[in-house]
């Protein structure tokens, strides 16, 4: 019987790697629906669909239908999207994952998650959501603690949420460890392509300048984000004496300019504090799923 398996992230944990160089290699044993990266590259229907339903929680029996009659061909589906465990204005992870539940049920389905030693995907997710971090204005630590994009990677947390909504022996854990070191056998064996070992090259989607105080970032952005950003659009409109926004919004949505950001790395002090507060995190993973870091 065909299973759809779906790889649910987390994000920072190889994902980009394995939309990139492994899913959408696959022999033809196996649908891989995407996400396909670039993002801004080709969507399938059944993709949009889904992560419509997961998102808004719309026409899930009909998201639900279109997984059965792919099925019902005969290959195996392969859905990965970090995403659902993303909290969005939409809708939190846990929705998500409840939304997902209710796709999946009845289905004859595996979950995919990918982890990450937690102390470092939580600074690797802080760093990358930095814009949205900085305007909360709180410490590192407090964000690391406390805040709720954080709690998946609270592996307690997580997991036993996970575990209320599927089938604990349909969940299967994968670390970003392995995978960053080319050991993926694991994920194929699950996705019965454990005959394609060879046929992978793993690229690294990092491009992060590093350094032993801080994290350089370089990102693009329009000339209209940075006035807006620093609240200096009033001025620019007094000052060039323009009355209708539209024109010049559009105007300054046109130029774009590079920026730098540097990111300040967690002092010894604070790696402690967080190493300290998710090790009963670790010790649950390694006995719940036998993974160690």
């Amino acid at each position: 019987m065909a299973k759809v398996f779906i790889h649910i992230g987390l994000p920072k944990t190889a994902t980009t790697t394995l939309q990139t160089d492994v899913f959408p290699h696959l022999d033809n044993s196996i649908f891989y629906v995407g996400v396909h990266q670039p993002r801004s590259s080709y969507k399938s229907d059944l993709y949009v669909k889904f992560m419509k339903s997961i998102r808004y929680g719309s026409d899930i029996a009909l998201t639900k239908s279109m997984l059965m009659e792919q099925l019902s061909t005969g290959r195996n589906i392969l859905i990965s999207e970090e995403n659902i465990c993303v909290s969005e204005s939409m809708a939190t992870w846990e929705k998500k994952i409840e939304r997902l539940s209710c796709i999946l049920n009845g289905l004859n389905y595996k979950i995919i998650v990918t982890i990450r030693e937690p102390s470092k995907a939580i600074y690797s997710y802080y760093v990358e959501l930095n814009d949205l971090f900085r305007k909360k204005k709180k410490s590192f630590i407090d964000i690391a603690l406390n805040d709720e994009s954080m709690k998946i990677y609270h592996y307690t947390f997580f997991f036993n949420f996970i575990s209320n909504n599927f089938d604990v022996n349909n969940l299967h854990v994968f670390k970003f460890e392995d995978i960053v070191k080319g050991e993926i056998s694991g994920i194929l064996e699950l996705l019965e392509q454990q005959n394609c070992q060879d046929n992978f090259r793993l690229s690294n989607n990092n491009s992060k300048n590093k350094n032993n105080n801080y994290i350089l970032i370089k990102k693009k952005q329009t000339i209209l984000t940075f006035f807006l950003e620093y609240r200096l659009i009033n001025y620019l409109v007094d000052f060039l004496n323009i009355k209708r926004y539209r024109f010049l919004y559009k105007f300054l949505f046109n130029i774009r300019m590079k920026k730098n950001i540097k990111i300040k790395k967690p002092n010894n002090q604070e790696i402690k504090q967080l190493s300290n507060s998710l090790r009963s995190d670790i010790d649950f993973v390694n006995k719940m799923f036998k993974v160690d870091f």
